[in-house]
């Protein structure tokens, strides 16, 4: 499942405590818990945060005047990461094929 796989590239590590969630409803829960908490002690690194995993700024503006805007944001979250996942896969086999051709010319 591609919440599974955004979990392990991006979510592992700081962000739920090497608890794995058993669902993407709980990883979702994990994320919009680990974003309230940042907005509210530390809005700063949030919004680093963001920049960091090249969340679209449209999207968090219209998220923060949303009735639950931790959930929204923590949904923009793993979607983006999953967008990420996507990319790198679709991509993977031309750079993949750009290397080889690289090695073969030395």
């Amino acid at each position: 499942m591609k919440w599974q796989q955004a979990y392990a590239d991006s979510f592992d590590v700081g962000w739920t405590n090497g608890i794995r969630p058993s669902g993407y409803a709980e990883l979702h829960q994990m994320v919009m818990e680990r974003v309230s908490y940042m907005i509210e002690k530390t809005p700063n690194d949030f919004f680093n945060m963001l920049y960091l995993l090249d969340i679209d700024e449209s999207k968090i503006q219209n998220a923060l005047i949303q009735t639950d805007p931790c959930h929204s944001i923590a949904e923009i979250i793993i979607e983006r990461e999953i967008e990420k996942i996507e990319s790198r896969k679709a991509y993977k086999h031309h750079f993949d094929n750009a290397i080889d051709d690289e090695a073969e010319k030395w």
